[in-house]
């Protein structure tokens, strides 16, 4: 494990992404709020040795959970999925976002979500969770 792929462009590849998902839905996480899962993935994707930003501000205002490369983690555990997809949007107008991925624990805000958002792919992962 390690490193997300880049392409030379410094574009996350499907395996980069595929490497993310593969490491956040091997474990469970016993969260209560979006800040106790923020937590936990970061440190799950430290341990697999992803060199990780933290809380990266896109834009005025559009601060994104997590960078890997070029690639743009968002984590959700509630809000409605329009919203999510809005916020996204504005994500992928940013030069320094080449793909994005939404972690959620609701399987609702991945069902039907596009392949792209302004030209840039989108993949997403419900993972495993549990509230305390």
């Amino acid at each position: 494990m390690g490193s997300v792929e880049l392409m030379s462009d410094g574009t996350a590849t499907d395996f980069g992404i595929g490497a993310i998902v593969k490491a956040l839905i091997a474990h469970r996480y016993n969260i209560a709020h979006e800040a106790d899962l923020q937590l936990a993935i970061g440190d799950v994707l430290e341990g697999y040795g992803f060199l990780i930003q933290r809380e990266v501000e896109l834009s005025r205002g559009d601060r994104i959970d997590f960078m890997v490369g070029s690639l743009g983690i968002e984590l959700k555990v509630k809000g409605a999925q329009n919203a999510v997809i809005r916020q996204l949007q504005r994500y992928a107008a940013s030069d320094r976002v080449s793909a994005l991925l939404l972690v959620t624990t609701r399987l609702q805000l991945v069902v039907g979500l596009p392949d792209a958002l302004n030209g840039k792919p989108l993949a997403s992962v419900a993972i495993p969770s549990s509230l305390r």
